[in-house]
């Protein structure tokens, strides 16, 4: 089942996002009622009207839209994860419990040698915590 496409355009904390009108909404909604029969679910129909109703961030570094945008510690933007593959952070960043399983290590060493500062400084923080490359951390368990 193919849903409109969004065509309000908003912008909060510097990103724009696009979503769909309220009438958008309701339409795509019919229409679902329609491909799977008269649905009176109350709770399918506000799931539904939660996701179609959802904001689409689009990318300042490309363009893109649709996918999570991905900012430092700091709250600098680094681009959506198109952006972060192209620019080679793929699946060549690890985060402390891939590092720690290169290491051989818990997750509370990788933490307690990060707090002694000596682990190599992270390439990015997130706030789910700081990303290393795969190099960097290979490195360090050979050195």
């Amino acid at each position: 089942m193919q849903f409109s496409k969004p065509v309000q355009q908003i912008t909060e904390a510097g990103i724009a996002y696009l979503i769909r009108t309220p009438e958008q909404v309701e339409s795509d909604l019919l229409r679902l009622k329609e491909a799977y029969g008269n649905l009176a679910d109350a709770d399918f129909l506000a799931y539904w009207r939660k996701m179609l109703s959802a904001k689409m961030p689009i990318c300042p570094a490309c363009g893109q839209h649709g996918g999570p945008i991905r900012r430092t510690s700091d709250g600098s933007v680094m681009g959506c994860d198109r952006c972060l593959e192209i620019q080679g952070y793929n699946a060549d960043l690890v985060g402390v419990k891939e590092a720690a399983a290169i290491l051989g290590w818990d997750v509370r060493r990788v933490a307690t040698y990060r707090s002694r500062g000596s682990f190599p400084v992270p390439v990015a923080e997130l706030a789910m915590g700081p990303l290393w490359t795969r190099q960097q951390i290979e490195a360090y368990k050979i050195g």
